[in-house]
């Protein structure tokens, strides 16, 4: 009875799941050389910085096109790349999250399409220049999938203790009489 039910088991198996998936070597595929994570850490901060404060805004666009130089002489070395998308897109959700209810899943939203918008504007400048060679099935399967998935997860893990920090220090800015005598 136990090998019927094996069987059995093993059937409903390779019914609900394709072969090539239940043949799939997940280690081998997801940490080769073929999937590239862009850590976007400053420029996640940044939105959060943007999200927090929507009472009065701290000079974010300012910080955005500093952040965007440091980035482009550190990693890219193509000035200009990051100093103005960077910006662009801080300029634009100052704009956009008037309209939306301040909560994780609303901004978890707005940083999903502003690091697509940030990642395939980084193809095509690189693609434009002749800096790579990769088709778009690859860049977005290799490189924007994997990607969003590592910049959600530091979203998600980061957002409370940030969320948190911010407002604590923007108390202590905003009331320093206050937080001294305490």
């Amino acid at each position: 009875m136990d090998q019927i039910e094996n069987l059995l088991l093993v059937r409903l198996v390779h019914l609900l799941f394709p072969r090539w998936l239940a043949e799939c070597n997940f280690r081998g595929s997801f940490f080769s050389d073929r999937i590239i994570m862009v850590s976007h850490l400053a420029f996640l901060w940044l939105l959060l910085a943007l999200f927090f404060d929507r009472v009065k805004p701290l000079p974010v666009i300012l910080a955005a096109f500093l952040v965007g130089i440091g980035i482009d002489f550190y990693y890219s070395g193509i000035i200009g790349m990051e100093m103005f998308i960077y910006p662009l897109l801080i300029w634009a959700n100052q704009f956009v999250i008037r309209f939306y209810r301040p909560n994780i899943i609303n901004y978890a939203m707005l940083v999903i399409v502003d690091l697509t918008l940030l990642e395939f504007y980084n193809y095509a400048m690189h693609s434009l220049l002749g800096l790579t060679h990769a088709g778009l099935p690859m860049f977005l399967a290799g490189v924007l999938g994997p990607t969003l998935l590592l910049n959600l997860v530091y979203f998600f893990v980061g957002y409370l203790p940030i969320q948190l920090g911010y407002y604590r220090i923007l108390h202590l800015y905003r009331h320093p009489r206050k937080m001294r005598k305490a």
